[in-house]
């Protein structure tokens, strides 16, 4: 049995088995439309890459392709089964999951995806489908109502006014149980800790725990991922030796004893640090060093040994997977461009660099990439004081060499305040449109915005779900610090974490519907 790579588009990868070729799978988002159950075209789009046992894409006029879902991991039952022959062109395919077959499920409980290609035996492991197909479940449930009507939650997660200082530095992912977790920093005691919630809403009581309690100071500038195993794999600075740590879970609520691992040891390493999984099912770290940005490349699931690592540019980094499974990161330098930079191999042995935006001083990155392939970012334009949103040309963001940029599309404003507190993030809604949440500290509120286009050229909503005191901290506009996250559960729905500074604490909201709209807490 050959190994090959699994991943899912919006954040999972795996390892699975083949006995004849090597596969990457990428599960997209379902087309929806806008109203109406009897329009709604239930399909999956699917897209993969195929290579020959030597590694060498795969060329074949009409390959057969057989999908499968299930309701179990394994064993379980049989629920839906589809026979396609795709045509394969320099290893890439793509085909639509119940384009031959009526895809009739419901989608109201967990799918599992089960592939067989060429007449080879299933690939294991099966794949559990996330917040894409879901969205047939969304879509029904806001024709009768039941979304709109169902009131959000917003939940203390840890922390208190008379407890430990908590929160700041936060990153989510979602489980293979569809639970959101958490990794965040432990301002008063130094730490890194991890938050697994009971639920989707995390509601509840969460499981909290303490994974990184050394002698130094760690836990800052954390970002995590859920690989295809379930065992959360989060990165994060040791401020006091300014190391790059990286630390794998024993179990999928972290509550077992870590893997622990100095990964970069070189001068001021581990600064804003993000981290994702190639399409080798293996964990890929962007950080910023001393000497600029460094994309460090696990050989291992637990990432106890790297293979490249590599020097680029200065500026804070967010890495993301190409459809193709290859690392991206976009980055803020420190000179005011944001900085592209692509992976040439999954390994990440080498890269191609360019300028998306020379506008303006940019800050606060984020990633994401479009089913369609288009990678998307968000920043921070300190300059002109706007948040924007900017997609590339092309899926590469390079054509003859030349960095492809999309149009740069405003979708908020402020009039001051220390950039250092805010935060934006982006990550794609069930429709496979970008969604970004923004800290505004000058206002004291979160805003959700929702995107009815690709590059957010058009907006769909925009919501505050959280609004907060302005007088927190030492001055009304200072040191108010909102560190959030945002991701997509497997309903469609988005969740954040957040800081709240007013009691040092960390919590969670969940949206009650895809723009985040109707869900407001105050302070």
């Amino acid at each position: 049995m050959r190994i090959c790579t699994i991943s899912q588009l919006l954040r999972r990868s795996a390892v699975i088995t083949a006995s004849w070729a090597c596969a990457l799978l990428l599960l997209a988002a379902a087309v929806l439309p806008a109203t109406g159950e009897a329009q709604i075209p239930r399909k999956i789009n699917y897209q993969g890459y195929l290579t020959t046992v030597n590694g060498a894409p795969l060329n074949n006029a009409a390959l057969p392709v057989v999908v499968k879902l299930y309701d179990a991991a394994s064993g379980g039952n049989l629920l839906f089964t589809e026979t396609q022959n795709v045509a394969v062109s320099n290893g890439v395919f793509s085909m639509q999951i119940g384009a031959v077959t009526p895809l009739t499920l419901s989608f109201d409980r967990p799918y599992f995806l089960g592939v067989a290609i060429n007449g080879d035996s299933e690939m294991t492991p099966r794949q559990a489908l996330a917040a894409a197909p879901y969205a047939l479940r969304a879509v029904q449930a806001e024709l009768f109502g039941t979304v709109a009507q169902t009131s959000g939650s917003n939940t203390l997660i840890d922390g208190g006014p008379s407890l430990p200082d908590v929160g700041q530095y936060n990153a989510i992912s979602i489980g293979l149980d569809g639970n959101p977790v958490i990794s965040y920093y432990d301002m008063t005691n130094g730490n890194l800790k991890v938050a697994k919630c009971a639920n989707p809403a995390c509601t509840g009581t969460a499981v909290v725990t303490t994974v990184d309690n050394s002698a130094n100071n760690v836990g800052r500038y954390s970002s995590i991922t859920v690989p295809v195993d379930g065992l959360p794999v989060i990165s994060y600075a040791d401020s006091t030796a300014k190391y790059l740590k990286v630390a794998k879970c024993a179990n999928a609520d972290c509550s077992g004893s870590a893997t622990v691992s100095s990964v970069d040891t070189s001068l001021n390493a581990g600064v804003y640090t993000s981290v994702a999984i190639a399409g080798d099912g293996l964990p890929v770290v962007a950080e910023l060093v001393s000497n600029g940005l460094k994309i460090v490349k696990c050989v291992d699931p637990a990432c106890t040994g790297t293979g490249s690592i590599l020097p680029n540019t200065d500026g804070p980094p967010t890495t993301a997977i190409g459809t193709d499974g290859v690392p991206l990161v976009v980055q803020a330098q420190f000179n005011g461009n944001l900085r592209f930079s692509r992976c040439t191999t999954m390994q990440c042995t080498a890269t191609t660099t360019g300028t998306l935006s020379a506008t303006a001083s940019q800050l606060a990155p984020g990633l994401a990439v479009l089913p369609s392939g288009l990678p998307v970012a968000s920043y921070l334009d300190f300059t002109n004081k706007r948040f924007v949103v900017t997609a590339c040309a092309d899926a590469n963001c390079y054509n003859s060499s030349t960095l492809q940029p999309g149009a740069v599309n405003v979708v908020a404003n402020y009039a001051a305040f220390n950039t250092a507190d805010t935060s934006l993030a982006i990550t794609l809604g069930a429709d496979g449109l970008p969604v970004v949440a923004i800290g505004d500290p000058e206002m004291g509120t979160i805003k959700v915005i929702r995107c009815a286009s690709f590059d957010c050229a058009a907006i769909a909503s925009v919501s505050t779900p959280v609004t907060l005191p302005r007088s927190v901290g030492p001055g009304a506009l200072n040191g108010f610090r909102l560190h959030l996250s945002l991701t997509v559960g497997n309903d469609g729905l988005p969740v954040l974490a957040y800081y709240d500074p007013l009691n040092r604490s960390l919590r969670a909201l969940k949206c009650t519907n895809a723009g985040c709209t109707g869900t407001g807490w105050r302070r």
